[in-house]
């Protein structure tokens, strides 16, 4: 897709949550060809800094796709530089705080388009900072032209996990409703 189109692609996008009476995001995400390209919304509210201890903030997901790519990117770049690798098992990071991170990021930059290295390069930079603030979780759509191609082996396992959740759950559900006593027969027989 060159540019032109990925453009056109959010602005239908955009004309379609408006359609759909939705609010317009802080900001779109698609990727092309070339990577990401991120259109933002300069009228929405700056973005909310995180505080350290703050896990109390509603955890949005980001789109599939836009997470893949940004996860097939580290890895790859994990696997080509040690130093990164140590850095990337981190378990104080995660995916969904790089793609938090990314996004605040371009929010704050107020610019309209960026480069696939460039968000690339955010993603590497969240990972390779101890003390980074993330920020709040913005109204962001993220859109993405990536498909996942699964084998029939993913398919069944992921089918599987489907039903093993649903089993899970509806188990949880039976054992946490109260048992009913049986009523206790009087030992006195009335008519009425």
């Amino acid at each position: 897709m060159t540019e032109e189109e990925l453009e056109m692609e959010l602005e239908a996008c955009e004309t379609a949550l408006k359609e759909a009476g939705l609010p317009k995001p802080d900001a779109m995400v698609t990727v092309g060809e070339k990577g990401p390209v991120v259109k933002v919304n300069k009228d929405a509210e700056e973005p909310k800094v995180k505080k350290k201890d703050d896990d109390t903030k509603k955890k949005e997901d980001v789109s599939e796709g836009f997470k893949i790519a940004i996860k097939s990117h580290l890895d790859k770049f994990a696997s080509e530089n040690e130093l990164f690798a140590k850095k990337y098992q981190n378990p104080k990071k995660n995916l969904d705080d790089c793609c938090t991170y990314i996004l605040n990021t371009v929010k704050a930059t107020g610019r309209m388009g960026f480069a696939d290295d460039e968000i690339f390069n955010m993603a590497n930079h969240y990972y390779d900072e101890d003390d980074i603030d993330v920020g709040t979780t913005p109204n962001a759509k993220v859109i993405t032209n990536y498909t996942i191609d699964l084998s029939d082996e993913e398919k069944e396992k992921i089918r599987q996990d489907a039903i093993r959740k649903v089993q899970n759950e509806e188990i949880a559900k039976l054992r946490s409703k109260p048992k009913q006593k049986p009523k206790q027969e009087s030992e006195e027989l009335t008519l009425f």
